[in-house]
């Protein structure tokens, strides 16, 4: 069996963002038909007097950007209430924590941003749009896809050794994918 089969009736494992300052998860209807990651390294243009090149020098690693589009539909009102709900905690990802009269501490939450067999980061949410497409005889939203911009906010360092070796560091866990075979993928480096 291939890991792209799936079996009659079985529904695959969705993403999954969890506040972890609240706790509150959102699953995807469905799982996104894409996703854009993206990350970038700093270098900083050195100009020494009378040099005929400008030398580069690594600065630091951006942090990593991931970009999604979520689909919502409601055929039924459970689905409705369901999706007016997943609607207000992606606007909540936007606002700071209510931390009394402490501004210090009452920044927007932390989430997790989790694809099984793919990638598992911390991150904030950057920016959200909700586009409307749908919507029935009370004029209620019943159909609306909601991009989000996340960004990965971390407090320890990763170098390239761990990215290119720890297939859990980020990647969602191979194991996920079924097999249990982590050797799914081979990289062959010169030593």
């Amino acid at each position: 069996m291939s890991i792209f089969d799936t079996e009659a009736g079985v529904r695959p494992k969705r993403v999954t963002i969890t506040n972890l300052v609240t706790g509150s998860t959102l699953t995807a209807q469905s799982n996104p038909t894409r996703l854009e990651e993206a990350i970038g390294a700093n270098w900083v243009k050195l100009a020494p007097p009378g040099q005929g090149h400008e030398p580069l020098h690594f600065s630091l690693t951006e942090n990593l950007g991931v970009s999604l589009e979520l689909e919502f539909r409601a055929y039924y009102p459970t689905e409705h209430h369901q999706n007016q709900r997943a609607r207000r905690l992606m606007h909540a990802w936007h606002y700071p924590r209510n931390a009394g009269d402490d501004f210090t501490g009452g920044g927007a939450p932390t989430l997790l941003f989790f694809w099984p067999g793919l990638l598992s980061i911390v991150a904030v949410s950057r920016k959200l749009k909700i586009v409307h497409t749908q919507f029935n005889r009370e004029g209620q939203s019943v159909r609306f896809t909601a991009s989000l911009e996340l960004e990965e906010i971390r407090s320890y360092r990763i170098t390239t050794d761990r990215i290119e070796e720890d297939n859990d560091l980020r990647l969602g866990g191979l194991e996920d994918l079924g097999s249990g075979n982590t050797d799914a993928v081979t990289i062959r480096r010169r030593r």
